[in-house]
């Protein structure tokens, strides 16, 4: 009773009132079935309200006590439980200053959302950019969008060179010498959620020959041979088989020197040697043909050999790792279960 007469005498004054000013916008982040405590910046509070209209007070809810989760304490705080969607809206606050003006401040509240999937794209496999030197590039790092915005910031090994975001950052960079094997780390950030998202890459530069030479009288050959470590041509990530039976992978790489390659990582399944040899259609063209074929087998003899399976391609320059998975093809009656689908149709 007692708080109903206050509320009620409070209201009769604010009603005769005159001057009423629009103070403040502000936005609360909460995360979903968590508690938001809402706080007016000035104190008394004349009371809560939404766009309903409903009006909170100590304890005691107008309009039937339409929401339960509500309530307000003794210091004014309106305290909402167990957030969920219908929550989301615009809370209004109203006060008396020292001159007795009404104050409004409207607080917004927003259920949080974590940024998700941070991609680089352009990437040549699963950790590198290759480019040549001198060329003019663009690294973009991209991710699924958080509540509120999160903020991107690309980073040159430690040193910070580029802020942006939502959602997306484009660096632009002219390709030096020495950025060859550099690593640029894109950062996702929401400080409301407190959450860091992060994906490295390195950058492999294709290098300009330098060439030295005397100016004299006569004739004199130059012969340039520019060093670079393997480089994918051509890649099957997917292969399928039949359990005992052994599947050739096959993989076409530039390289200076030539490369050599092995296994890995190994699903478990029984592993090929790796044969070497030179692209014949350009050999007998180009002396320095850099181009060459790879070939290897794996042959499964249970189901869990069936995975993922990685192959290192190096040189003396460096080296790279390529994904390989093999997958399961499962006999139906004496036909392959993609012959039945064939003749089927």
């Amino acid at each position: 009773m007692d708080i109903l007469v206050h509320l009620c005498t409070v209201l009769v004054a604010y009603s005769i009132l005159k001057q009423v000013y629009a103070v403040k916008n502000s936005m609360v982040y909460v995360e979903k079935s968590l508690t938001a405590t809402l706080k007016c910046p000035m104190k008394p509070v004349l009371y809560w309200k939404d766009y309903k209209g409903t009006i909170y007070s100590f304890d005691l809810t107008v309009n039937d006590m339409e929401f339960m989760n509500i309530n307000i304490t003794k210091d004014y705080n309106l305290v909402i439980h167990h957030v969920s969607s219908v929550d989301e809206r615009t809370y209004i606050c109203e006060m008396l200053d020292q001159d007795q003006i009404v104050r409004i401040f409207n607080i917004t509240l927003v259920i949080s959302k974590d940024p998700t999937d941070i991609r680089i794209q352009n990437l040549t496999n699963l950790k590198e950019v290759v480019a040549n030197e001198g060329e003019q590039i663009q690294l973009t790092c991209t991710v699924n969008g958080g509540i509120p915005a999160e903020s991107l910031k690309w980073f040159l090994d430690q040193q910070l060179i580029a802020v942006g975001g939502p959602k997306i950052l484009i660096h632009e960079l002219t390709v030096k010498r020495s950025n060859d094997g550099q690593n640029f780390t894109c950062v996702a950030m929401n400080n409301i959620t407190n959450t860091t998202l992060k994906k490295t890459i390195s950058l492999h530069v294709y290098l300009k020959p330098k060439v030295k030479n005397r100016v004299g009288i006569g004739v004199a050959n130059i012969t340039v041979t520019v060093k670079f470590r393997p480089t994918v041509i051509v890649h099957h990530k997917n292969y399928t088989t039949q359990l005992e039976k052994a599947k050739r992978i096959l993989l076409k790489v530039e390289s200076y020197p030539e490369p050599s390659a092995s296994w890995a990582k190994s699903a478990g399944g029984k592993l090929g040697v790796w044969n070497v040899s030179k692209y014949e259609d350009l050999q007998l063209l180009n002396t320095y043909d850099c181009t060459f074929y790879l070939e290897s087998s794996i042959k499964p003899t249970n189901e869990e050999h069936f995975g993922l399976y990685m192959v290192a391609i190096r040189n003396d320059i460096g080296s790279i790792e390529l994904p390989v998975q093999l997958h399961v093809e499962r006999i139906l009656g004496k036909y392959s279960a993609k012959k039945v689908l064939k003749y089927e149709k």
